[in-house]
């Protein structure tokens, strides 16, 4: 049964739910799989198995939501099976069991996510709301469980962590079973799929949309991994990393509100540029202070090196992706430059902390930087 809801709704909505789950589950998985008896190495080895999961099906997921015209329905697939994924987690023994489960989620969940922004890209593309304001629920959402969690876990053990997952990925999925989830786009050509993966990645632009965007949001791959462990070992005090994080959302939704209209008079190549070069400035700080006042400045760039940069990739993507290939532009996206170059990112990034500290954050604004530079391929003029 759907609901009579607006597009933007429905899919601010979808949003909201998908990344309440991930509010919890990115920073508070790991500890509950600890608790369980599983080593550093074995979680570590549990996150590279989704991640090679999601750059295998991410493409393809998205093509057959392309070619049913049903993104409301793969969607809600999708969070089924994740649901069924951390239902296995709970029911785990062997590591193997684990393997399994890790495998299944990183199969469809990030499958969900770029089916939900393929769709609301295209449809703001063509005028139906406001990108930035649908998206930034999701921001809302994640920041909300996360706080929760975090001091559900000041009274309780972490055992209580997997069955929070499980009860917000049941309430996903029923969202995205009652919201309404429209396609309004094009139907593909017909294919198969390697020809639809193909004609995406020589159309004019694509190339350098995933350069640039890639390696913006993969600069921020030593900050997601080591920017607290590099905080602490500067003597920042532990609360203030907390608060760090979350000065970091809270940068991300303002930007998120106001930017609609930068969208409207400005072409994405200059966004995602402003957006390179900032990140840029943020890494370059943070490669050689920690200074409390200075990290907070940082954390409050992230609403431009993050999230205009996706805001601007988004748009290009509605603008510009292949007519009737929306969720399979996203989908290659969150296989290639978000996934397999991803995977790269983080390997480097611990070889680089390792070695260098905080000086290692130089890297990161050298590939801020090479984004930056491949944005300039992307034209000035509004698309």
């Amino acid at each position: 049964m759907r609901i009579g809801l607006s597009p933007g709704v429905g899919l601010g909505l979808s949003f909201a739910a998908l990344f309440a789950c991930s509010g919890v589950g990115l920073p508070y998985g790991p500890v509950w799989l600890a608790d369980r008896g599983l080593s550093v190495v074995e979680i570590g080895y549990l996150s590279a198995l989704g991640s090679f999961a999601k750059l295998v099906a991410s493409g393809p997921f998205g093509n057959i939501s392309d070619r049913l015209r049903r993104p409301g329905l793969m969607v809600a697939v999708a969070v089924g099976f994740s649901l069924i994924g951390h239902v296995g987690y709970l029911l785990s023994g062997a590591f193997w069991h684990y393997a399994l489960a890790a495998f299944l989620i990183g199969m469809f969940y990030p499958g969900a996510i770029s089916v939900l922004e393929g769709t609301a890209a295209r449809q703001s593309a063509m005028g139906l709301f406001d990108y930035g304001r649908v998206r930034l629920w999701g921001s809302v959402a994640f920041m909300a469980t996360s706080l929760m969690a975090g001091a559900a876990l000041r009274w309780f053990d972490p055992p209580v962590v997997m069955p929070i997952i499980v009860g917000l990925f049941s309430l996903a999925l029923l969202v995205c079973l009652v919201a309404p989830i429209q396609d309004g786009g094009e139907a593909p050509p017909r294919a198969s799929i390697w020809r639809h993966s193909l004609s995406i990645l020589k159309a004019p632009g694509v190339a350098w949309v995933f350069l640039a965007a890639g390696c913006i949001q993969n600069s921020h791959m030593m900050y997601y991994s080591y920017g607290v462990l590099h905080w602490r070992a500067g003597g920042v005090d532990p609360t203030l990393t907390g608060a760090f994080w979350g000065l970091a959302i809270i940068g991300e939704i303002g930007l998120l509100m106001v930017a609609g209209g930068w969208l409207q008079r400005f072409a994405p190549g200059w966004l995602m540029l402003a957006g390179g070069l900032t990140a840029a400035l943020r890494w370059s700080v943070m490669a050689v202070t920690v200074d409390p006042w200075a990290m907070t400045a940082c954390q409050l760039l992230h609403g431009p090196t993050f999230a205009l940069t996706h805001l601007a990739t988004m748009r290009w993507f509605g603008l510009r992706a292949p007519p009737g290939l929306a969720a399979t532009t996203q989908g290659l996206f969150m296989a290639l430059p978000m996934g397999l170059a991803t995977m790269a990112a983080l390997a480097g990034s611990g070889a680089l902390y390792q070695q260098f500290g905080g000086g290692g954050f130089w890297a990161m604004t050298a590939l801020a930087l090479a984004g930056s530079l491949a944005c300039l391929k992307l034209g000035i003029k509004r698309v």
